[in-house]
């Protein structure tokens, strides 16, 4: 049940992240590092609360680590791709 949960809610975090990086004046790859925690944080909060996912306090640091890292790295590859489509103003 985890992929069919996960992939539509963070599809839909990442399209608020994506509309809102693309309101600024200035697009920098950074700001995937926040984008990718706030789709991380919400698997392990809003989903157990409603009973889709398990407690972030039964996995193991070292799961939580590789996921939060990947979450990052996708985080950042998503910025970094948005601004080299984006038009040049602000960069």
């Amino acid at each position: 049940m985890r992929a069919p949960v996960l992939t539509p809610v963070g599809a839909v975090v990442r399209g608020l992240a994506a509309a809102a990086v693309g309101s600024l004046a200035r697009n920098r790859v950074w700001f995937g590092v926040p984008s990718g925690a706030g789709v991380w944080g919400p698997g392990y909060v809003v989903l157990p609360a409603a009973g889709l996912y398990q407690p972030i306090w039964e996995y193991d640091r070292r799961t939580l680590a590789n996921v939060l890292s990947a979450h990052l790295v996708y985080g950042l590859t998503t910025a970094a791709v948005f601004r080299a489509l984006s038009p040049r103003r602000g960069r």
